[in-house]
């Protein structure tokens, strides 16, 4: 700890390490209001899940900050009668880039039920947020997004 009094000035060196590895998001935004439990989407529990029964409703979830971002993993499934069945999921996940200001597609398609799918970038990007839809949820059932983390790069 440094202590300053009224008009003194210290010079402080600081080294910062720079986190690297698989990251959580901090925080999420459901434009459409159609998703539960938001939270749990990172909450670092498998055994937790957002989810929505709408098709084609994006799920923002926001990165510390800008980080260098190369890939995007998911674990998730679509619950088909609400009664914890799972099926592959059909989905698709896009990241926003700052430096573009606009959002880049990462994948589309269908990702294996409750096991981890890595989703690699084009490229390494400064990510600022990313949002994930299912494109297909059956009558009565549910998109289940279990976890999602993003690769940040040093």
């Amino acid at each position: 700890m440094i202590t300053l009094n009224p008009g003194e000035i210290k010079r402080v060196d600081v080294v910062m390490t720079p986190v690297t590895g698989w990251l959580s998001p901090v925080n999420y935004h459901d434009p459409d209001k159609v998703w539960s439990f938001e939270g749990k989407a990172y909450d670092g529990n498998l055994n937790t899940e957002a989810y929505t029964e709408t098709s084609n409703a994006w799920l923002m979830l926001f990165t510390q900050g800008t980080p260098l971002v190369s890939k995007v993993r998911v674990y998730c499934g679509t619950d088909v009668d609400g009664n914890y069945n799972y099926v592959d999921a059909i989905i698709t996940v896009q990241v926003y880039d700052d430096d573009l200001e606009a959002y880049v597609p990462v994948f589309s398609g269908v990702v294996r039920k409750l096991q981890w799918v890595e989703l690699p970038l084009d490229k390494t990007r400064p990510v600022g947020d990313i949002r994930i839809k299912w494109n297909s949820i059956p009558p009565d059932g549910y998109g289940c997004l279990r976890e999602l983390q993003y690769r940040v790069e040093g």
